[in-house]
């Protein structure tokens, strides 16, 4: 039962065995008997096991580190516990500290080297050996570093002295450990060195010539040797400055001393002071003067000095004839020289010089001008001149009419020239010139006068041209868009006549041959534009009305364009009286308004289609069942043998079997029903005159939109059977609801012997079916079959949103303005309806006036009245008072003789800035269809509340209601405090004298709750005073609540007072 627990010890690792053992009987068996006490070692698991085995663990202790100096004998890599390491110190080192031999032990747990005796070894040192090899003594050298003095490893660099050179040895060496100096090659064994030898240089110092300043020369000869000298002495014709030094000495450069240097030769600065070598100058005068007959001395190098070069020359208007023209001053003695030309002569062959016969240039004479030459072309001759016929003299008065020939600024070669020398070009002094205005004056009415070169002078030429839009005339020739190039020719000595090809345009007489007329077919055909059926379109002659003033539409003439009424073309903006001008660029003709701008294009709008022979309810806008008022809603009309209705429905539900539209006669088959979801069947009789419809259009469209139903009756003529009902849905056209077994002939057709005449009336919902739910809107009832083209037309013309009238808008109002654009982005339809609500229009000041108020941008509403675009607000009238600044450009005479001299005109205001009539931008009363639609009623308050408005009690105007201040809504849920002023629904029950009042609802569109304000609560502090009772409150604290005090027992009241009421 005893048991065992086995480890490691320090240095150790586990290799086999158990750590845990215990004691137990061993198994029974034959082999091995139980014996009485005998046990044996189990593990823990009672199977029979062996003890903890264990060896030496490898790298136990750390790397040994180097000794220095020294060479490791013996290391055992495993670094077990027991290994052992042994190091020497090498020859020339000697062991100074510590322990060579150790042996790996443990402390402590851990490995650690460790010295024989077992104690902690310490890191051995070996120290080298003094002055292991001999001293160094090189010749003529010396040693530079040594890394470690004469010590073993110690590298010591050598170099020779400054003045000598390398010549034999070596100027690095080695101390060896057997104490010897060694070459420092990698090579066994190392050979031993040689001591370094070095010698003088006989080149030490740069050549002393170097030094030499101009006129300097070498005294004597001498060596470069490290301390030669070297002297210096002037040349002739040089004499010495002062400056500078007559000795050099050659020493050490204070820089490098690997190189020599020149330095100053005074014994008492040992060659360490800065050489100035000697500076020599020329002598003065040292060669005589120099003087040419007729002759100059044109450059001389070196004044009169020694090498000094002279150049020779002849004076202006004279040249060579012979001898020399240069010449050196040479030495002749040390302190005189002489004149020498190049090939030796002397100043005995100087040069000649004599006149030059062509020195003046030639004069050229200038147009009309005459020269006359005196004394030739030699210097000193003279010029003259004379005028020819037709010419005058320019020339200064202050100088005389003749030139001299005088010398130039170029050598040999002369020029003209006035009497002081003052030189003159021949051509532009002595000359004549045309006489000015030698030709009469040109003009040209309607036209220009262009590119007029010479002043009129004789040979001027000018371009004549008609203004854009003209043509010239020319005689009895029309030339067209023609620029005619005239000259001025001699003609007479009373002056020049202008010509064209050789025929007389403007002559003495003052009557010009040329003249201007309007260019034909000038301007482009008159055109306006319309939009029908959504496509904007130019109009026909069937839709509007041209009349040009002068038939070939020439420059200047006038024309009238206008929208023609009986088709139903009214004027929506743009010009009706037209000038023909020109374009913008000023190029080409173009239409332009009287006012002077570009012509705005003429626009009409289309009405829609004739009404002449319908019954029509414009906008109707009739909502929901109008069973209980059939009478009011439904419509006269005596139908025969043909007729047809169009109008728009607006369904609220597909309530099956309910009618849109019905007649009293034929047992109420003649109808328009609702037969299933988006069915919709139109009959006569029962399989007569029966079409049906999807008019859900495959469920893109539903109920709580609008459909356009045109329902087309024709029963033909005589008994011939070929009637035929026609049933268009939003433009698609109904099936036929059954097809005949026999015959194959559809229910949509009508016979004379089933046919059912319809009553003089017509029912909007049923009368003897139920009503289909829904809105009308633009009822048309025609006497005649109207055709597929005439219903597409009504279609695409009309807008069934209720009160969207045509003319909802006053016209606006402007002053000094114009309409420039008309436009309806919502809806293309109606781009140019003006007064239609949702219509744009831009407006535009008038040329030459600049706007001083209000808007040029603005937008008609269903209100009836013309808002600033953009905005709730109501437009201001545009007025443009204001003169445009800059509207015409200067005049601009800076290349001309003239000057601008009076100018009138300013950018102020014009003389008069008209009012706006009162409600021609709408927003107050109004007429529509003879009722007037006045203004909102001013509200009152309720109590404890105030009003503002934010446009007065004009239509959109907003009215704020808010409590005043200590007071609060009952219910701010419950109750508005933002109204909307809208235009009031006529009612003829109601408003009797045509008069309906604006109306305040929320801006959601409904009925406005009424306001109520109480008292804030906690609004006022506790009333109560000091030595006082609150004997009641009204309201508790709330705004306008009554407190009454009362002092207490044996206290009497202040002077003050106390509590709200002074009765208390």
């Amino acid at each position: 039962g005893s048991l065992a627990m086995l480890r490691c010890l320090p240095g150790f690792r586990k290799a086999g065995g158990e750590a845990a053992l215990r004691c137990e009987w061993p198994v029974t068996s034959a082999v091995h008997p139980e014996q009485p006490g005998y046990a044996e070692w189990h593990d823990l698991r009672s199977l029979p096991a062996a003890g903890l085995l264990c060896r030496p663990q490898t790298l136990w202790c750390p790397a040994p580190n180097a000794v220095f100096g020294a060479k490791r004998l013996r290391r055992d890599w495993r670094r077990e516990l027991g290994s052992q390491t042994q190091s020497q110190c090498m020859p020339g080192y000697t062991h100074l500290f510590g322990d060579l031999n150790t042996v790996c032990g443990s402390r402590n747990g851990s490995g650690i080297w460790l010295a024989p005796d077992g104690t902690i070894a310490v890191e051995a040192t070996c120290t080298p050996d003094q002055n292991y090899c001999p001293a160094l003594q090189p010749i003529k050298g010396r040693i530079v570093s040594a890394s470690a003095g004469r010590d073993v490893g110690s590298v010591v660099h050598m170099d020779c002295e400054s003045g000598a050179v390398h010549e034999s040895g070596d100027s690095i060496v080695i101390c060896g450990d057997d104490g010897v100096w060694r070459k420092p090659l990698e090579v066994t064994p190392t050979p031993p060195s040689s001591l370094l030898k070095c010698k003088p240089d006989i080149a030490f110092c740069p050549d002393p010539a170097e030094l030499l300043q101009q006129g300097t020369i070498l005294g004597s000869s001498t060596n470069r040797k490290l301390g030669a000298t070297a002297t210096f002495e002037c040349d002739w014709g040089y004499e010495p400055s002062g400056l500078g030094e007559l000795s050099a000495v050659c020493a050490v450069d204070r820089e490098d001393d690997k190189q020599g240097r020149w330095m100053s030769g005074d014994a008492a600065t040992h060659g360490q002071a800065v050489l100035y070598p000697l500076q020599c100058r020329f002598v003065q005068n040292f060669c005589p003067y120099l003087t040419v007959d007729k002759g100059q001395l044109l450059s001389l190098t070196l004044e009169r000095w020694v090498t000094s070069v002279a150049e020779l020359g002849c004076a202006e208007g004279y040249e060579p004839i012979g001898g020399h023209t240069k010449f050196t001053c040479v030495k002749a003695t040390p302190t005189s020289g002489v004149w020498l030309a190049d090939d030796g002569s002397d100043t005995s062959q100087m040069v000649e010089c004599g006149k030059i016969p062509l020195y003046c240039p030639m004069p050229e004479p200038p147009e009309g001008t005459l020269f006359t030459l005196s004394d030739g072309l030699e210097m000193g001759g003279t010029l003259s001149f004379e005028c020819a016929l037709a010419y005058e003299q320019n020339v200064p008065l202050e100088y005389p009419a003749e030139l001299f020939c005088r010398p130039g600024p170029i050598p040999g070669r002369g020029v003209w020239g006035f009497r002081d020398g003052l030189p003159a070009d021949p051509a532009s002094f002595l000359r004549c010139r045309k006489m000015y205005n030698w030709c009469p004056r040109l003009g040209l009415v309607d036209g220009r006068v262009s590119n007029l070169i010479g002043d009129r002078q004789l040979g001027s030429s000018a371009d004549l041209k008609c203004d854009v839009g003209l043509q010239m005339k020319f005689g009895d020739e029309e030339l067209g868009d023609f620029v005619m190039n005239v000259n001025c020719t001699p003609g007479s000595p009373d002056g020049g006549i202008w010509m064209h090809n050789g025929q007389e345009v403007f002559g003495a007489d003052g009557v010009i041959k040329v003249n201007c007329i309007p260019l034909k077919f000038f301007c482009p055909t008159l055109a306006g534009y319309t939009i029908v059926m959504g496509i904007y379109q130019k109009m026909t002659d069937e839709m509007s009305s041209i009349t040009y003033h002068d038939a070939t539409r020439s420059y200047r003439s006038t024309a009238r364009i206008t929208c023609k009424e009986e088709r139903l073309m009214q004027h929506s903006y743009g010009d009706t009286d037209v000038v023909c001008g020109l374009d913008a660029t000023g190029t080409t003709g173009a239409w332009r308004s009287p006012r002077g701008m570009l012509a705005i294009t003429k626009h009409c709008f289309f009405t829609g289609a004739p009404i002449l022979d319908t019954a029509f309810i414009e906008n109707g806008c009739f909502f929901g069942d109008f069973q209980p008022m059939l009478m009011n809603y439904s419509i006269p009309a005596f139908f025969e043998r043909r007729g047809s209705i169009l109008f728009w429905h607006k369904p609220n539900s597909w309530e099956i079997g309910s009618v849109i539209m019905e007649g009293t006669h034929g047992n109420g088959q003649w109808k328009i029903e609702v037969v299933g979801e988006g069915l919709v069947r139109a009959k006569v009789d029962e399989a007569v005159g029966d079409v049906t419809i999807d008019i859900s259009q495959n469920r893109t469209k539903d109920v709580g939109e609008w459909y356009h139903f045109a329902f087309t009756w024709d029963l033909g003529v005589g008994l011939a059977g070929l009637g035929q009902v026609y049933f268009w849905v939003d433009g698609i056209l109904a099936e036929p609801t059954s097809i005949h077994p026999k015959n194959g002939k559809g229910s949509e057709q009508l016979t004379h012997f089933v046919w059912v005449e319809p009553a003089d009336r017509l029912y909007i919902g049923g009368i003897l079916s139920p009503s289909s739910p829904g809105d009308y809107s633009n009822i048309r009832i025609y006497v005649r079959a109207v055709p597929d083209d005439e219903v597409a037309t009504v279609r695409s013309s009309e807008d069934p949103t209720c009160g969207m009238l045509d003319d909802i808008c006053p016209p606006p109002w402007t002053f000094k303005a114009y309409t420039k654009l008309v436009d309806n982005p919502n809806d293309y339809r109606y781009s140019l309806f003006p007064r239609r609500p949702a219509a744009e229009v831009h407006l535009e000041c008038d040329p030459g006036y600049a706007k001083h108020d209000g808007d040029d941008h603005i937008i008609c509403t269903t209100h009836g009245a013309w808002f600033r675009f953009g905005s709730e607000e109501l437009a201001k009238p545009l007025r443009c008072c204001l003169n445009t600044p800059n509207f015409c450009p200067d005049i601009d005479l800076s290349n001309e003789f003239g000057a601008v001299l009076t100018r009138t005109g300013s950018q102020e205001m014009v003389g008069v800035c008209e009012e706006m009539p009162a409600g021609s931008m709408g927003g107050g009363v109004k007429q529509v269809m003879g009722v007037t639609y006045d203004y909102c009623p001013d509200l009152e308050p309720p109590a404890h509340a105030s009003v503002e408005y934010s446009n007065g009690l004009n239509f959109s105007s907003e009215a704020s209601l808010s409590c005043d201040p200590g007071y609060v809504a009952f219910d701010e849920l419950t109750m508005d405090t933002l109204l909307v002023c809208e235009q009031g629904v006529f009612d003829s029950q109601v408003h009797t004298d045509g008069m309906v009042p604006g109306r305040w609802v929320t801006p959601g569109g409904f009925e406005a709750r009424e306001l109520e304000c109480q008292g804030l609560q906690n609004f006022c502090p506790d009333p109560r005073q000091p030595n006082s009772v609150l004997a009641s409150l009204s309201d508790s604290s709330r705004t306008g609540s009554v407190a009454v005090l009362s002092c207490m027992s044996a206290f009497a009241m202040d002077a003050v007072g106390a509590g709200v009421d002074a009765g208390n």
